[in-house]
């Protein structure tokens, strides 16, 4: 892949100006505090887009009422940062979630309208406004050409299974369906 852009730092305002170019390329932001951003960012083709809030804070920085929209062949991957938004658009993409607090209608919308070729990872995320308390959600899916989460070594069906409770489509784990194999998934 051909990289005409990137970033690395601390600067949110920096990474989000950087990444707006739309430019190819490697954008890495670490937030020391909350950014205050109000416009949603778009992870454009050929970006690959990391951002982690500051661990040693007391709370996860917020990144402001703006969102980010993951497109087709873009990678987002966010870090203990409090966001409100994250969506997808079209498929072979990837997003990754980890230490995040994730409305219950966004892990939906993202899990409806992810199509072949996506992979989406979750590791210790939390759905604070679920009506059902679902601890923390961890694993991966990725979708198939067939449009059902492919199964590999199974571990798609561990978030899969854990966000069932939300009403999210039914992903299929290889043939069967998810309910099906609840329990094997479970590891």
């Amino acid at each position: 892949m051909q990289t005409d852009g990137g970033y690395l730092g601390s600067d949110f305002e920096a990474f989000f100006s950087a990444v707006v170019s739309g430019a190819a390329g490697v954008y890495v932001g670490v937030l020391l505090q909350d950014a205050g951003i109000e416009t949603d960012l778009v992870v454009r083709p050929g970006q690959r887009v990391s951002l982690s809030g500051d661990a040693s804070l007391p709370r996860p920085p917020r990144w402001g009422g703006g969102g980010f929209t993951v497109q087709q062949r873009g990678s987002l991957s966010l870090r203990s940062v409090a966001v409100r938004e994250v969506a997808v658009s079209g498929g072979d993409l990837s997003l990754s979630l980890a230490q995040v607090a994730v409305p219950a209608d966004v892990l939906y919308q993202i899990f409806a309208a992810a199509r072949p070729g996506s992979a989406v990872r979750l590791s210790e995320v939390t759905v604070p406004d679920s009506s059902q308390d679902l601890g923390t959600l961890t694993g991966s899916a990725t979708v198939g050409a067939d449009g059902v989460a492919a199964s590999g070594d199974q571990v798609c069906c561990s978030i899969t299974t854990g966000l069932w409770p939300l009403g999210l489509p039914r992903f299929g784990c290889g043939s069967s369906s998810l309910i099906d194999h609840a329990c094997d998934c479970l590891a």
